[in-house]
This record gives structure tokens, C-alpha cells and sequence, in this order.
């Protein structure tokens, strides 16, 4: 079903989106995209139970699963923003989220929004291990390119040896809104979703959450927006 609208068929291991999903997304509505995507995950607990489940899931949306084929035909004024569902859910997105997230930037890969601090890109999984974008920090980590002060002596976004600080000033920033668990922290400030202390160089243990939003990954329990992302963003996991 999938290769008659998208003109490829899937690849092992099946990894969304599969070859092809930019002509599919233009021919099929994105709730019957959901559904060939359900029909072909390899995780059984988020796959139909059984051909019945499939069918009942089929006849709930059979009415609209070419919608957008057929308001192209009609001549539809709306058609185009039926098209363009994808760039609607990332405005909606940004609107909810992007400020608080602070998504700047655009994955190299999907151009989804993406933030400075994500490892992954929440939409397409492609990793951000490197940050590719500019930061607003007067210095960047030689190894992850993210953001660094200057009193800072460890990059906070990667593990990895510290770095000499050359000034003896301790600057403020309104980000600082956690604080380091290590009793032996000097400092302790912390910004959201930050991997590792600045100033001690220990694991952050406190599980950031996204504001606004209740969801935690499943797998390292930070917070995620499961209504728009497939991907968690901190530690790479799919959603």
C-alpha cells in the first residue's frame, strides 16, 4: 500500500520516515501516514494487536485517507494547507513550545525545529551529537560546538576533559534555573536540560522537564511533547 503512494517500498528495519514519504505525504491524509506507520513498527506494543484492531483502525479513517488527493482535484482553496500539515504542526509547535525550548535552529536533515541542547532531532531521530547551528554564548565547546560561558570550566552538553577558564569573574544568566545535586559544588547553577555540571563536572541527575508539557520519555524520564515529537531529544530514544 505504502510504495502505490510514495513510489518506494520501506527498508528494513523499517525506520520512519522511509524513502519516498514526501510524494506519500502529498497524495494521503497524515492520519493514514499514522496508520501504515503503526502497521509496519517492529515494537509489538505499538503495533495493531491483530488484524481486527487494523481493520476497526481502517474504517475510522477510510473517509479521509485521500482527502488530500481529492481537494487537489476539486480545485479546494484549502488544498495547499491540507498539503502543507507538516509545516502547520511545527508552527503549532513553535507556538506552544519554541520559545520556552528555545528551537533557533533547523535540523540539518528534516529542517524541524530543533534547540541547541537536543541531542536528536525530536522529528526525523538524526543525531545532533555535534551542534551545527551558531550559539549565543561568547564560546562553544570544541567537541559538541554547543554553547559555553567563559567562567564555565566543563562543557555541560558533553562528557569530556575541562577547560581553562580565563577569567576570574562569575557572570549571572537568567537561565540558571537549576541546581547541582553534588554537595561539593561550588557554584551549582544549572540551565535547562543540561547534561552535565559547568562548574564540578558531575552527571545531572535532576530529569528536566519541558514546560507546558506533562510527558516524560520512557527511557531516561526527561520531558517530551509526544503530541507532536517521534523522537525524544535527550536521549535519542524513539518515542
Amino acid at each position: 500500500i505504502y510504495r502505490m503512494f510514495a513510489g518506494k517500498l520501506p527498508e528494513w528495519p523499517f525506520d520512519w520516515p522511509p524513502p519516498g514519504i514526501r510524494r506519500a505525504r502529498q497524495r494521503v491524509h497524515p492520519d493514514f501516514l499514522d496508520f501504515m506507520r503503526r502497521a509496519i513498527e517492529l515494537e509489538p506494543r505499538r503495533r495493531f494487536a491483530d488484524g481486527g484492531q487494523m481493520l476497526r483502525a481502517f474504517r475510522r479513517l477510510r473517509a479521509r485517507a485521500l482527502s488530500v488527493n481529492q481537494d487537489t482535484r476539486r480545485g479546494n482553496s484549502g488544498s495547499s494547507r491540507t498539503r502543507d500539515w507538516k509545516t502547520i504542526r511545527r508552527r503549532q509547535f513553535m507556538q506552544q513550545f519554541g520559545k520556552a525550548l528555545e528551537c533557533t535552529h533547523r535540523c540539518h536533515r528534516c529542517e524541524g525545529p530543533v534547540s541547541e541542547a537536543m541531542m536528536a532531532c525530536p522529528w526525523c531521530g538524526v543525531d545532533r551529537g555535534v551542534h551545527r547551528g551558531e550559539t549565543r554564548m561568547p564560546a562553544h565547546c570544541p567537541r559538541c560546538h554547543r554553547g559555553m560561558k567563559l567562567d564555565w570550566p566543563y562543557c555541560a552538553w558533553c562528557y569530556g576533559p575541562g577547560f581553562h577558564v580565563g577569567t576570574r569573574r562569575q557572570y549571572s544568566d537568567v537561565r540558571y534555573s537549576g541546581r547541582c545535586s553534588n554537595p561539593s559544588c561550588e557554584r551549582k547553577l544549572l540551565m535547562p536540560f543540561m547534561r552535565y555540571c559547568p562548574w564540578c563536572h558531575r552527571k545531572v541527575r535532576k530529569k528536566w522537564m519541558v514546560p507546558g508539557s506533562t510527558d516524560r520519555c520512557g527511557n531516561c524520564g526527561w520531558g517530551v511533547v509526544k503530541a507532536f515529537w517521534d523522537h525524544c531529544p535527550w536521549c535519542t530514544k524513539r518515542l
